[in-house]
């Protein structure tokens, strides 16, 4: 499959987004993957067979909700136009968009049209993200709307993967059917973190 990954992240920092993407790359897929930069590493590049494309640098230094936002609508642009450019080249099978935020799915809106697959990767539910980052009440305006928005983005994926099974709970009872969404949880990679046995602290020697 041509495969294309979606995340406002770094992606040599996100160890979900990697596996993913790597899983896909060692079976023969093609994948690229539209991502932030971090300092001092800006250009494109390739990493264990997974095409990196990063279009924004990333800075933590957010003063308030409408910073934030600006840099991410800032992403969506240039992720989308990317996308965009790249389908044309490549006509991608799948489509495949990590959140938060949830509407980035969005970006994939060309590849849809043309047949793609989408998948919406939630890695954190938003609505209890954004009230819990910024101090606003699950009552609140914005509050409501980010759970409108979390719906729509749902109902545009043909998927939706959520990080555990309580979140999965979460989003059943607001915002997507049983039979589209599935709990994927993070395990370790098992070729990074391999079972040496017993240590003598268990063992108690």
């Amino acid at each position: 499959m041509n495969v294309c990954m979606i995340s406002y992240s770094v992606y040599e920092s996100d160890g979900r987004v990697m596996r993913y993407a790597e899983t896909l790359a060692q079976r023969g897929d093609r994948v690229d993957v539209i991502a932030l930069s971090r300092a001092g590493r800006t250009s494109d590049d390739v990493i264990a067979g997974v095409n990196v494309f990063r279009v924004q640098g990333r800075t933590h230094d957010e003063k308030g909700p409408l910073s934030y936002l600006v840099r991410v609508l800032s992403f969506f642009v240039r992720a989308m136009l990317l996308l965009m450019r790249r389908q044309s080249q490549v006509k991608y099978d799948l489509v495949h968009v990590h959140s938060v935020p949830d509407f980035m799915v969005f970006t994939a809106w060309l590849p849809r049209l043309q047949g793609a697959k989408i998948i919406l990767d939630i890695h954190d539910v938003l609505p209890e993200l954004y009230a819990s980052k910024f101090g606003v009440s699950k009552t609140s305006l914005i509050y409501k709307l980010l759970l409108r928005v979390e719906k729509s983005s749902a109902k545009f994926a043909d998927h939706v993967i959520i990080a555990n099974d309580i979140w999965r709970g979460k989003l059943l009872d607001r915002s997507v059917p049983a039979d589209k969404c599935t709990a994927i949880l993070n395990f370790p990679d098992r070729s990074i973190f391999a079972r040496q046995g017993r240590t003598r602290w268990q063992t108690g020697n």
